[in-house]
């Protein structure tokens, strides 16, 4: 049984991969072949290439070569091509590596799930550098892509499986081990998962060597063997990592938790607790380095927060939180009952409110969030109702579609881009001053390197929040600039994975608030249909 959920799970991964449905992890796969440790294997041409197929990577990469950090001379970097040359052929890999988990870790419209583990990833990799550059006894860029590595099959999980992650992930939480949790669901652990298909890859044996449970003699043989030693530090880097970022483990438990953690594998490395939350400290200032250069929401809001939490000694916000409402639980049950008192105004009541966790919605709907849910639910029984219609009628698909994502969103300006021989274009079908500025012109195409290729090329819906980053207006299109668009998302309707519109929802003021998994999955579950009515009509 377990071995034929595995082939089903490792079949299922792998046609997701070929598709090119997961942004970013093929091209994880495709870095670390180049890492196989003869770098004179690979020209810098070749990097450069391999870099250059995500213009948002390779944007980035460019501007963090031009900070201090990682460019103390100065000298101005204007390609890929040069940034390796100037800084080293190296550490660009791993920045571009570290930049891709950066992407899913920020990808608003991602699973929460997996953007918690691309945030592991990304600090277990630090954690793991951050050792190497004391111990010495590796590249500290190897120690990062092993570390990082060690999560990848939980990435897969995240992106391809979701429903099966989270039914392993309860069941774990009943008493069972993750691993036996994993297996009964999977067929295989995570862990077992990434090393497959990483090793299908062709990856190097020294990295896939780290992608394996720790043997019971890991400790005794790391002193004697390099290959054990890198495997210890991924393990425990990770370890650290899962127990730093955990929002509801209380900080006695996390110190509990790092105290075993130094005791077992911290010591082949001579690190105390003391000296691991010192490794905390710097993967925090490496991530607050990355935040500050490219703005990111999510690492500056949700990942670092905790991590400084862990480094101060103090609970993060989701065990505060949680112990102020007891608190104010226990305290209102043993008081008597007294009249109700006079009603507040909304800034008193705001006041008293206990501060929500960053990870946790809130548990009433706003309005914006109903309005948002009727207009997706009103949509998907229109197009269903359409559905049965003979023949299907696309242009009424296409209003359905428009008319939700313009209540749904509360945007500004809609418009749909459907699919000709050799280009995207905007029919009749729109609203807003973007829409009257560019209505029946050839504007998109697959090929194009801008945020609408990467939509299109990815098959991924891509959430602007501030467009008129200067970081993000050079991969926004001329065309776009009439329509003065502070945010944007831009949604990819398929069928077979081959893209036939493209749906844009804008607003003129900047958006700060992230989609739920909730929402996300009502506009896909609209614009599944969408697929569905154009398959009617070629039949």
């Amino acid at each position: 049984m377990v071995h034929t959920l595995a082939k089903q799970t490792i079949t299922r991964v792998a046609a997701g991969l070929e598709t090119g449905e997961a942004a970013g992890l093929a091209e994880i796969v495709e870095l670390i072949q180049q890492l196989s440790g003869n770098a004179n294997e690979t020209s810098v041409e070749e990097l450069a290439a391999l870099i250059g197929k995500d213009i948002v990577v390779t944007a980035k990469v460019i501007t963090a070569a031009n900070t201090m950090g990682y460019n103390p001379s100065g000298v101005e970097i204007a390609t890929i091509s040069q940034a390796i040359h100037v800084i080293g052929f190296n550490k660009i890999r791993q920045l571009a590596l570290a930049l891709l988990l950066i992407e899913n870790a920020e990808r608003t419209l991602n699973p929460h799930e997996k953007r918690e583990i691309a945030a592991l990833a990304l600090c277990s990799g630090l954690m793991a550098e951050a050792v190497m550059n004391r111990h010495g006894t590796h590249e500290p860029e190897q120690a990062f892509i092993c570390a990082s590595l060690r999560n990848y099959g939980r990435l897969l999980m995240t992106t391809f499986m979701l429903d099966e992650y989270r039914q392993a992930r309860e069941i774990s939480l009943e008493g069972k081990s993750e691993d036996e949790a994993f297996r009964g669901v999977f067929g295989l652990t995570p862990l077992e998962l990434g090393h497959h298909l990483l090793e299908t890859a062709n990856l190097p044996e020294s990295i896939l060597k780290t992608l394996r449970s720790l043997p019971v003699d890991a400790i005794r043989q790391a002193a004697t063997s390099n290959e054990i030693e890198l495997l210890v530090l991924a393990d425990l880097s990770v370890k650290l990592g899962e127990l730093a970022l955990k929002p509801d483990l209380s900080d006695a438990d996390f110190q509990r938790g790092v105290l075993s953690l130094s005791a077992r594998t911290g010591r082949v490395f001579g690190l105390d607790a003391d000296a691991l939350v010192s490794i905390l400290g710097e993967a925090s200032h490496q991530l607050n380095e990355f935040a500050r250069t490219f703005n990111l929401t999510a690492i500056s809001q949700q990942v670092n927060p905790r991590l400084q939490s862990r480094i101060a000694g103090e609970d993060p916000i989701a065990v505060r939180t949680a112990q102020s409402a007891a608190r104010s639980l226990a305290a209102a049950n043993s008081k008597p009952p007294v009249a109700p008192a006079t009603s507040l105004s909304p800034s008193e009541a705001a006041s008293t409110s206990p501060i929500a966790p960053t990870d946790t919605p809130p548990p009433v709907a706003s309005t914006s969030e109903t309005v948002f849910q009727q207009a997706f639910e009103s949509g998907i029984e229109q197009l269903a109702s359409l559905l049965d219609e003979s023949p299907v009628s696309m242009s009424k698909v296409y209003q359905v579609v428009l008319k939700s994502a313009l209540q749904g969103f509360a945007a500004r300006d809609g418009l749909i881009l459907t699919r000709k021989p050799d280009a995207f274009y905007v029919n009749a079908l729109g609203s807003g001053p973007l829409f009257d500025a560019i209505r029946g012109r050839s504007l998109v195409r697959e090929t194009d390197r801008d945020v609408f290729g990467i939509a299109l090329q990815r098959m991924e819906d891509v959430f602007i929040y501030d467009a008129t980053d200067p970081k993000i207006v050079a991969h926004i299109p001329a065309w776009m600039k009439p329509g003065n668009l502070a945010s944007f998302v831009l949604l990819p309707i398929h069928e077979n994975k081959k893209p036939f519109a493209l749906l844009l929802a804008g607003w003129s003021e900047k958006k700060t608030k992230s989609f739920s998994v909730t929402q996300i999955r009502q506009v896909r579950s609209m614009l599944k249909l969408v697929g569905t009515a154009r398959r009617l009509t070629q039949n």
